[in-house]
């Protein structure tokens, strides 16, 4: 029967985040083993997919909640309020219940939370500061909790690193970090909509063996990847301020990975924007800022770009039409 429930975001970030979490925070002695055996549950998720859709149907993640005991609880990792639709992410809380909530811990829109809160007048712990100088990330979050619980090692800190530096790869980190977030970023958008591989990437960080053999075959299929995102970057425009990438509709969504193209990218421009399909929302232009830019490097993308949505450095905006209008506003800013 399952204790404890845990609802994240699907990035490599939230997963190394959820790793920390369970790693330290579970009140069961092996999370490896509670996993496997239903004690702990864990779904990885998108903001926009966490309630009832009326074409869909039920949620894999409301499901969850509705199956999980009266005395289960519930920890909510790296997924932000439903911008498109707050209700939705309304809802699920209200059918969690205040008295279920473990805690919240999460990095984006700190107002939406604010608002939630309010609307529902939770006094569960809720972490959403939003991103500042040393908060990058939910693992940044779950890491001060561990801190203050006198419950922080070496693996930690490399997951805490790993976890920022994997939401924002312009951070100075340990190349062990760079390299644990790279595996897990590189293994995970192979089948960007395999949530199911998501657990074994989280069972992996947790160290177990068996899930240890197959995130290792996984990785190997992740070379395509990187040669896919070479030839991507090869190919891509320089259009003033804007490094325009076209990727190629994938089997599962992706054929690579926006940030590992953006991040790379930034070496020539100011903005980055990619171009193509994006996992569960369609064709969407994802525009990201060179934060190290002398000049342009605070821009705030969701103030700029219209209709726009994610954070401040890392937009997205539906419809490759809009590419046209989106180089326009970019290359006009001074």
């Amino acid at each position: 029967m399952c204790k404890l429930l845990v609802i994240a975001g699907g990035s490599p970030s939230s997963i190394i985040a959820t790793a920390m979490f369970l790693r330290e925070c579970s009140h069961l002695e092996s999370p490896i083993e509670a996993i496997r055996s239903g004690q702990i549950k864990v779904v990885f998720t998108q903001a926009f997919q966490v309630g009832e859709h009326p074409k869909f149907g039920v949620s894999a993640a409301l499901q969850a909640v509705r199956d999980l005991p009266e005395d289960g609880e519930v920890v909510w990792i790296g997924l932000g309020v439903n911008n498109q639709d707050p209700k939705m992410t309304e809802n699920i809380f209200r059918e969690i219940g205040d008295g279920r909530i473990f805690g919240v811990y999460d990095e984006h829109e700190p107002e939406r939370w604010e608002a939630l809160v309010e609307t529902l007048d939770l006094s569960a712990p809720v972490f959403a500061t939003g991103k500042t100088d040393t908060i990058h990330s939910a693992a940044s979050l779950i890491a001060g909790e561990l801190r203050r619980w006198g419950m922080f090692d070496q693996y930690t800190t490399l997951l805490r690193d790993a976890g920022d530096w994997a939401d924002n790869r312009q951070m100075d980190v340990s190349d062990e970090a760079k390299a644990l977030a790279t595996d897990v970023s590189n293994a995970t958008k192979v089948r960007m909509g395999d949530d199911a591989f998501r657990v074994t990437s989280l069972l992996h960080l947790l160290g177990d063996e068996k899930a240890s053999v197959e995130f290792a075959v996984r990785l190997e299929e992740a070379k395509a990847i990187n040669e896919a995102v070479e030839k991507a970057l090869l190919e891509a425009v320089l259009d003033g301020l804007v490094l325009v990438i076209h990727k190629a509709p994938g089997k599962d969504g992706l054929v690579f990975d926006d940030t590992d193209a953006m991040i790379q990218g930034y070496r020539r421009a100011a903005f980055v924007a990619v171009v193509g399909e994006k996992s569960g929302e369609g064709p969407c232009i994802q525009v990201g800022v060179n934060g190290r830019h002398p000049r342009l490097g605070k821009t705030n993308l969701l103030q700029v770009l219209p209709g726009s949505t994610g954070i401040p450095a890392k937009a997205t905006v539906r419809g490759t039409q809009n590419l046209p209008a989106i180089l326009a506003t970019l290359n006009a800013l001074t």
